[in-house]
């Protein structure tokens, strides 16, 4: 993560920083260690940019609600295990427009597993709880994440939903409006 923000600010584009972290945790991981990640950055208005490295795909609201699995593109490797494949990851442009939502997770959220070993099926729990209100999507997630699970996770959990707010919107004043992607949230969940 640390690798990442410095990247993140020094670098121009995203396939600059995703090569810094590659770089960064070929010196320091160990040769079975790797990471997986996706990197998303919204380059100009209506389009986010997206690298997925190995990491399950994250999950595309449009803005009448349907829920849609971001399937990469051009797959590429988990971080820290490039020197293996070879192959060099690619930006993959997805349309973001007015209403539309990006939820990105871990894998402590997919992998959650309730008392007969079912898997959280987040897909369907983001289209039954979607809204225009991030925070209220993720605090509904949360809470039928630890129902199923029966109140307790056995691995490290996080969502976290950016929606990009209406023309309509954008134009109220808001507290903590760092860009056009405003009202984006986050949940952890322990």
């Amino acid at each position: 993560l640390g690798v990442f923000r410095e990247a993140a600010h020094d670098e121009v584009d995203l396939l600059a920083v995703v090569d810094r972290i590659e770089r960064s945790l070929a010196r320091n991981l160990g040769h079975d260690d790797f990471v997986t990640a996706i990197v998303a950055g919204y380059p100009r208005a209506g389009q986010l940019e997206v690298v997925n490295c190995g990491h399950t795909p994250p999950l595309l609201v449009d803005a009448s609600g349907s829920v849609t699995a971001v399937e990469p593109a051009h797959p590429a490797p988990p971080l820290g295990l490039r020197a293996l494949t070879g192959h060099t990851p690619r930006l993959q442009a997805l349309p973001f427009a007015d209403g539309d939502q990006l939820l990105l997770y871990t894998d402590g959220v997919t992998e959650a597993r309730d008392g007969g070993r079912a898997f959280y099926p987040l897909a369907e729990g983001l289209e039954r709880h979607v809204s225009h209100e991030p925070g209220r999507t993720l605090d509904a997630l949360h809470d039928e994440l630890l129902a199923h699970v029966g109140g307790r996770l056995h691995d490290d959990a996080a969502l976290l939903l950016i929606r990009k707010p209406a023309a309509h919107e954008a134009e109220r004043p808001r507290a903590a409006a760092p860009g056009p992607l405003a009202a984006a949230s986050q949940a952890s969940c322990s």
